[in-house]
């Protein structure tokens, strides 16, 4: 089998249509001047390193649900506005999303292009429900939202058990690392003005406060919007447990789930009841049966929300949340219909009615090889050392909604270690990990090797026609591995299901 694998690679190099990758190297890359890397490190680690952590410690004490990040909206704006850039509040129809913009034209002529390089950076400022800045936390407090609550009490008067019951309206707040995204951003885009100004680079740089990426999509509708369009590129750092400039990031599909059956006693007369739990617990078997015939790449998962209220009635109502995610979104819409086939049969089989609402849809990332290559060797100057680039495509970061950004733009979001390995993200020891200076200094780092890869292309503008280029046909796809990129030939699941399920229109 050696053979074959040498052969196929061999191939594959030689082939002018082969992925470009940071380790290959395919074509020599301009160098970031010293002088102007020194401005970015002093600016980052020295300059704005208190200040930073203080914003940093502000906003993980103050967690705040999707669409609900009002302090640390504020805070971020008010901080950039402070810096000399161009603040736009409630940006793009969204309350707590915020646009703060930088342009230098540059007094040199004849050496840079006549428009600026538009660079766009983005900063996330939303907790997890139950979790809080899971993706980086500072104090062990748990938050019950007051909107959360006045809802939890609305639905108790009113006597809403599916309110009641659904953990969206009794929820703590645990801190993300979003505080560290959100620095990490703010940190970028000042370097990348600072520098501009010291060196005289012309650049427009822009920082995106994105809210709700948890599940609300808010990069999602602020590119529906007219954000991020006009940027020649867009970048952004993610928190891990190690270091990765390509990361497989999946195309994902919310759907939330309810059965609707009839109650009866479950002793007296269960005849008479249709039972929506059974019909329930038939979708997961079917799923489960699926996953055999389904991709190594794919990916089903969901929770019971609603299981019923009594063991001695039967249940007329349950729910359920699930995703379905797939490297790409052409091979997602294939998964959704087999899924959704699934739900479809365990109506038909247990007589309950399915109510099936598509929600929230991330599309996969596209990681462009030229700024994965930049970013990457800006951090190895740094003292980072990364993965083959088979191993780190091979590492599923979950989902995204910066994917959708990286198809309207050339994006990177890599990430990145807070020098805690094997501390998965998402987890309390990654909470606890993530409020210490170790995780703050790593974040700057990160932060400075983001800021030096998007100054190489400030300073050297001839770059930007090669991005858009891989961009443009298709050779930043980097995530999509070679199983996931077999054709599928298939007889619509849909065809196959014993019952016809709702239309496929997701919701965004």
């Amino acid at each position: 089998m050696e053979w074959l694998k040498s052969s196929v690679s061999a191939c594959l190099s030689a082939s002018p249509c082969a992925e470009e990758s940071p380790q290959q190297q395919p074509a020599a890359l301009p160098k970031l001047g010293r002088a102007i890397r020194d401005t970015v490190d002093a600016t980052i680690h020295s300059d704005l390193n208190a200040a930073l952590r203080d914003l940093s410690v502000q906003i993980h004490g103050h967690p705040e649900l999707g669409y609900q990040e009002f302090i640390a909206s504020e805070l971020l704006s008010n901080y950039m506005e402070a810096q000399g850039f161009a603040v736009t509040r409630e940006a793009f129809e969204l309350e707590t999303a915020f646009v703060a913009v930088f342009r230098h034209a540059g007094t040199r002529r004849g050496h840079f292009d006549s428009e600026p390089v538009k660079v766009g950076f983005c900063a996330e400022m939303d907790a997890l429900p139950g979790l809080g800045h899971a993706c980086g936390s500072f104090f062990n407090i748990l938050i019950i939202e007051y909107w959360t609550l006045l809802t939890w009490m609305d639905a108790l008067l009113q006597q809403d058990t599916v309110r009641l019951q659904d953990n969206r309206y009794l929820c703590v707040v645990v801190r993300l690392t979003k505080h560290l995204i959100a620095i990490a951003g703010v940190a970028a885009a000042l370097a990348v003005k600072e520098a501009a100004v010291k060196h005289d680079l012309p650049v427009q740089v822009t920082l995106y406060g994105t809210p709700a990426e948890e599940g609300g999509g808010g990069k999602v509708r602020m590119l529906q919007r007219g954000a991020f369009v006009d940027d020649d590129i867009c970048l952004m750092l993610h928190p891990e447990d190690g270091d990765n400039c390509l990361p497989t990031c999946l195309a994902m599909q919310w759907m939330e789930v309810t059965y609707i059956g009839k109650a009866a006693h479950a002793a007296a007369s269960p005849w008479d009841g249709i039972n929506a739990l059974d019909a329930l617990t038939s979708a997961f078997t079917n799923i489960s049966h699926l996953r055999q015939q389904l991709l190594p790449t794919d990916r089903v998962h969901g929770i019971i929300t609603n299981g019923g209220s009594k063991s001695n009635i039967i249940p007329d109502l349950t729910t359920a949340k699930f995703i379905a995610r797939a490297p790409t979104s052409e091979r997602l819409d294939v998964l959704v219909e087999k899924v959704v086939a699934c739900f479809s049969a365990a109506a038909q089989s247990s007589g309950a009615q399915l109510d099936l609402e598509y929600s929230m849809r991330y599309s996969n990332l596209r990681s462009n090889p030229t700024l994965a290559r930049l970013y990457q060797r800006e951090m190895e100057r740094r003292g980072i050392a990364f993965p083959s680039d088979d191993e780190m495509r091979a590492e599923s970061a979950g989902s995204t909604d910066f994917g959708d950004v990286s198809h309207a733009v050339p994006g990177l979001q890599p990430m990145f270690s807070i020098g805690f390995p094997g501390v998965e993200v998402h987890t309390k020891p990654f909470v606890e990990a993530a409020g210490s200076i170790a995780a703050h200094e790593h974040t700057l780092s990160a932060a400075a090797g983001l800021a030096s890869a998007a100054l190489t292309v400030v300073a050297h503008p001839k770059l930007r026609k090669r991005i858009r280029d891989e961009f443009d046909h298709g050779t930043s796809d980097l995530t999509v591995g070679p199983i996931a990129k077999q054709p599928v030939s298939e007889r619509s699941a849909l065809l196959l299901a014993s019952s016809p399920p709702p239309p496929y229109a997701p919701v965004v």
